[in-house]
């Protein structure tokens, strides 16, 4: 089990490029996957993010971050993702392969999930079968449990942050803006407005209800065709939950709601909604009634080019200036 201790030590703040860098070596990040030259393809959806090939392995995702321009907030948000997902164990939480920088850019590496995320499925789709929606929304709660007893809060929970593998298991990404309970930027709004609890788009501390109010958000937009409540209107007081039958309506009910101390008296193991649920083995085998159809456009018609490896090299502190002499008489 990971310390509270070994994230909260680790959260800082950053002045300017070179004190994130300084702390991005010490991380000591892996970088043994690019100990050759990558051939990289950029993907036509994003000039800055990758699909990486090797010979005989799987592709891989490389993100690219510019740090020229970076500010402090863009620094912290960073070094949250690289912290977060170097660190964190759990099989639906993703997983840091990689990582280097090269001239002004970092290249952050993740594996590649076929069926791309929740958002760009339901909007393909409309609907998922009901028993595998199930599956999937257990796997977030498994994840999100593990993360809150590390008092870790995601605060960006969201449909472009689940991702599907091969086997239509869940991954939970995007934790640029994580927050410790000890953060110094734990009240710093960051996030999705239609997605974002109350509390959280009125700038107060994050807690484990405020991913809570997020979950309830996706199962409502997944149940309803894609359709999130939020959309048009973040302020919104209610949404409709007429269109919903139990055990749905009082699960939602429960978790969209403006008090945070009714969304935290929720038991997920127990509720009807997850019934049928078997929590003890979640990632085993391929998701019950996983029929998703894959899009595999953005590994196609792709341009190629080059980045050559460039391991992380260790910091080297600024010599001190030697002190000023008096002029000879």
């Amino acid at each position: 089990m990971l310390k509270i201790i070994a994230i909260s030590s680790q959260l800082q703040i950053y002045r300017n490029k070179e004190d994130f860098l300084k702390y991005f070596t010490m991380l000591k990040l892996p970088n043994h996957l690019f100990l050759c030259t990558l051939k990289i393809d950029p993907l036509k959806s994003s000039p800055t993010t990758y699909i990486a090939h090797r010979d005989g392995t799987k592709p891989i995702i490389v993100k690219e971050r510019n740090i020229k321009h970076c500010d402090q907030i863009q620094a912290q948000n960073i070094s949250h993702e690289l912290l977060f997902t170097s660190q964190l164990q759990h099989p639906n939480i993703i997983k840091l392969r990689s990582a280097f920088y090269r001239n002004i850019s970092i290249f952050i590496a993740y594996d590649l999930y076929e069926h791309g995320d929740l958002h760009s499925l339901i909007k393909s789709r409309l609907s998922l079968p009901k028993k595998y929606l199930k599956h999937i929304m257990a796997q977030l709660v498994s994840a999100l449990e593990y993360i809150h007893e590390l008092k870790i809060f995601h605060t960006d929970i969201k449909l472009e942050n689940l991702l599907i593998n091969s086997e239509g298991h869940l991954t939970l990404t995007g934790f640029k803006f994580a927050r410790h309970t000890l953060s110094k930027d734990n009240n710093h709004f960051q996030g999705t407005p239609e997605y974002a609890a109350p509390e959280i788009i009125n700038k107060k501390p994050a807690n484990k209800a405020t991913d809570y109010w997020s979950l309830g958000v996706c199962i409502y937009t997944l149940l309803n065709h894609g359709h999130n409540p939020f959309q048009s209107n973040p302020f919104l007081q209610s949404p409709d939950f007429s269109e919903f039958k139990e055990p749905a309506k009082s699960l939602l009910k429960t978790l969209i709601n403006k008090d945070p101390n009714i969304r935290t008296r929720i038991n997920f193991r127990i509720h009807p909604f997850f019934d049928g649920v078997d929590w003890d083995h979640l990632n085993e085998g391929i998701a019950p009634d996983f029929e998703l159809v894959t899009s595999r456009e953005t590994a196609r018609e792709l341009c190629a080019c080059v980045v050559e490896e460039q391991p992380i090299p260790p910091h080297q502190p600024t010599p001190p200036k030697p002190p000023n002499q008096k002029a000879s008489q």
